[in-house]
């Protein structure tokens, strides 16, 4: 196969305490809860909203959260439930013992309004959010485990980024990947009929936890 050399000056930027990538469910999650610790957050989020697969992707059921006693869901998965609740975001036949006590019960809502409240709750907590916005390629050394920065692009072009840390939250190990990380592939490692893309290998270190 024929390749191409690409090389670039691009600008660095630098000052950030984490950096996130992805914005769904769990990216979302990390960087408004950074960023009410006072940390300094840059989120990255492929697509124009936050939310993944429950706004882009319009699968508009939050999983059950309880035993059936108790709720097992807390801290902010609870305050954005409750919010979406109080707002009307969720239909008026759904009380909150769906979500507290009733067993395998499935909480819809509306998509719009997920979007609108995440959007506001990163506001608060300070997170700068660039949307539209992937992650292609990282200054990694993977022998060491460490990542000096990454490579992001968007419309305005490349950007250098570096930070104290990252996160991975693109669903499919996209930056894990990138930096050397022991990953699993569908079709590759994995049935094709997995729900995933790539995931980063954990087996072997949960299973010798137990």
């Amino acid at each position: 196969m024929n390749t191409y050399q690409l090389i670039r000056d691009i600008p660095i930027e630098e000052g950030y305490d984490v950096l996130i990538a992805g914005g769904g469910p769990a990216g979302a999650a990390a960087a408004i809860c950074a960023g009410r610790l006072g940390a300094k957050v840059l989120l990255v989020e492929a697509t124009g909203c936050l939310g993944g697969m429950g706004t882009s992707g319009l699968v508009t059921a939050f999983n059950p959260m309880n035993d059936g006693e108790r709720m097992l869901a807390r801290g902010i998965m609870e305050e954005i439930v409750e919010a979406m609740y109080e707002r009307g975001f969720i239909p008026s036949y759904i009380t909150p013992a769906f979500w507290r006590k009733k067993l395998h019960h499935w909480t819809p809502f509306n998509p719009e309004g997920l979007k609108l409240l995440l959007d506001e709750l990163a506001i608060d907590a300070c997170v700068e959010v660039r949307f539209f916005t992937s992650v292609i390629d990282a200054d990694a050394k993977p022998g060491e485990g460490h990542v000096e920065g990454i490579i992001l692009h968007n419309i305005e072009g490349y950007r250098y980024v570096r930070a104290k840390a990252f996160i991975d939250a693109t669903g499919d190990a996209v930056l894990a990947d990138i930096c050397g990380a022991k990953c699993r592939e569908a079709g590759r490692d994995t049935p094709v009929t997995l729900c995933l893309q790539r995931s980063v290998h954990f087996l072997p270190e949960l299973i010798g936890r137990r």
